[in-house]
């Protein structure tokens, strides 16, 4: 959901489906960035006003020239605030932690991570069952 929006936005970082993937991380090519749609917290209101907290992890494998451009993403897409999507908003978002090196692979390829929650309103409030008293 969040994910595959995030991605659309990194196009100046890479190509999508060359060397910017939405939910994989395939073997090839060495220089990739990867975006994950990760579980949130959604509290009990959150039902009667249409709104979840999704999360997104950035992984980037490749050279260390290649994964220093992750704080380039990661600065960009902390600004992803107050955007009207086609399906929904993008009320704000939060810093889970900046991004860190996770292992060197078995290719010697390094493989850095970040993760964000943002906070989505949705467009189309149908699906949710109220849960305040007289709703």
């Amino acid at each position: 959901m969040i994910a595959e929006y995030i991605a659309s936005q990194l196009t100046s970082f890479g190509t999508l489906n060359t060397d910017l993937f939405y939910s994989s991380l395939p073997d090839n090519p060495n220089n990739v960035i990867c975006v994950f749609d990760e579980s949130g917290v959604v509290q009990p209101y959150q039902s009667d006003y249409g709104s979840d907290w999704v999360g997104v992890q950035i992984l980037m494998r490749g050279t260390y020239a290649y994964v220093k451009q992750l704080w380039d993403i990661h600065n960009f897409i902390t600004g992803i605030n107050d955007i009207d999507t086609d399906d929904f908003f993008v009320v704000t978002s939060t810093v889970q932690n900046v991004p860190f090196q996770v292992e060197v692979d078995d290719k010697g390829r390094r493989v850095w991570s970040a993760h964000y929650m943002y906070l989505l309103s949705q467009k189309d409030n149908t699906n949710r069952i109220p849960t305040m008293e007289g709703s």
